[in-house]
């Protein structure tokens, strides 16, 4: 027999509408209501992205050129961007401060590459933070797997120090997202960029 939920005094949801509601709203009042499995794949949720993705193959029948190669790799990077840059290091962890007009431009950029909005974004990764490698921990590249982009890789830097706004702490270790967050802090759209603390480069000369 399927299972049923109640969510506040609405009717019982059932199956696929329970989970339909949950991709549109993704609150914890929905989230507690569905009992699954931490491995089980959510397809009402994953299919509208496979769907996305399935229509690059339309460019077999309306055809391809330089300039819409170069739109999509740009729409690319300013996303990405506007996740790792904002979504992360700002709406996450404060790294930086910046102004409401330019905290709204990222967070609609943020938007369009369909990860939700920055504050429901930030609360996941801040558990991610908390519960960091265990089955909880819903970024983790040990229990989900490994692709950390945009300088984002550097994570081992980034949970040793979760403040800075870089998370390549050396010149070596490379990190767009920190090196546009700086462009943008000369031209004063950001501003107050933290450091990582001396200390932290003394602890990782010395040890713990």
């Amino acid at each position: 027999m399927e299972p049923t939920k109640v969510v506040g005094n609405a009717r019982p949801l059932k199956g696929w509408r329970l989970a339909f509601l949950r991709w549109f709203k993704g609150d914890d009042a929905v989230a507690s209501a569905v009992a699954e499995d931490d491995q089980q794949v959510d397809w009402v949720r994953m299919l509208p992205f496979a769907a996305l993705h399935l229509s690059c193959l339309g460019v077999l029948w309306v055809g391809w050129s330089p300039i819409a190669v170069a739109v999509a790799v740009a729409a690319y990077w300013v996303r990405m961007f506007a996740i790792t840059g904002f979504y992360h290091r700002y709406f996450s962890h404060r790294t930086f401060k910046t102004s409401r007009p330019v905290q709204f431009l990222f967070a609609v950029l943020g938007n369009t590459a369909v990860q939700r909005g920055p504050l429901w974004w930030a609360g996941h990764h801040r558990h991610h933070h908390r519960h960091s490698d265990v089955a909880s921990d819903v970024h983790s590249p040990k229990e989900h797997g490994f692709w950390i982009t945009m300088g984002e890789g550097w994570h081992n830097n980034h949970h040793y120090y979760p403040g800075a706004a870089r998370q390549g702490f050396y010149w070596w270790e490379f990190d767009p997202t920190y090196y546009l967050l700086k462009v943008l802090s000369w031209i004063g759209l950001v501003r107050d960029l933290r450091p990582v603390p001396e200390r932290v480069y003394d602890r990782a000369v010395s040890g713990p």
